[in-house]
């Protein structure tokens, strides 16, 4: 029996299903970036299913106006996706949907978004019921974050790719291939944040 799940953890906000991103530490005081794009909420435009649809009414934003960040699929083809949309102010917003569940969207002018540098999204699951063996993290990053870094449970690392609207995406189908924390670095090598994530069962 497999197992899915999947959760929206920016670490100031509840952590749902069984994926948590449970600590950070570094410094984001100094010269602190910006929740901000050219040209207003980041993506491109795409044809939404209805579950993206509903996530988007359910958030308080205009579904026409949402937008596509980042998207990944797996073998089986399921497919997990990032959406931005303005809220009526035009302050960009995040959504995601994974495995046909969508979550409603968060604006970033909320309280204590200002304060991240990374906006991660995980899921996770097994082949049998109590196992963790793969997992996804996808995420949005701050406009001072120059370079991101996903540390494995294998203490390996790999830098992760930044697209066009500073998003990214990392997959593991192993257990050996789990990820353990994300870091992210300014343009001078410093350190922004360590964001640690728990994928224990």
């Amino acid at each position: 029996m497999s197992r899915r799940s999947f959760a929206l953890v920016p670490i100031i906000a509840v952590a749902t299903g069984v994926a948590a991103l449970v600590g950070s530490s570094g410094s984001t005081s100094a010269s602190p970036g910006a929740w901000s794009w050219a040209g207003g909420a980041p993506g491109r435009a795409v044809t939404l299913d209805d579950i993206t649809v509903r996530a988007a009414r359910l958030g308080g934003v205009d579904p026409q106006a949402v937008r596509e960040v980042i998207a990944s699929g797996d073998k089986e083809g399921r497919r997990l996706a990032i959406y931005s949309a303005p809220d009526g102010s035009g302050n960009p917003c995040l959504g995601f949907t994974a495995f046909g569940i969508g979550r409603e969207f968060h604006c970033l002018s909320e309280p204590g978004f200002d304060e991240q540098t990374v906006i991660p999204f995980v899921t996770m699951g097994g082949r049998e019921l109590g196992s963790v063996d793969r997992a996804t993290v996808m995420g949005v990053a701050r406009s001072d974050v120059a370079r991101i870094v996903i540390r494995l449970v294998d203490g390996s690392r790999q830098d992760l790719q930044l697209n066009q609207w500073r998003a990214f995406a990392y997959t593991a189908g192993t257990s050996e291939t789990m990820p353990a924390a994300l870091v992210a670095y300014r343009a001078d090598g410093s350190t922004l944040q360590v964001i640690e994530i728990d994928v224990g069962p």
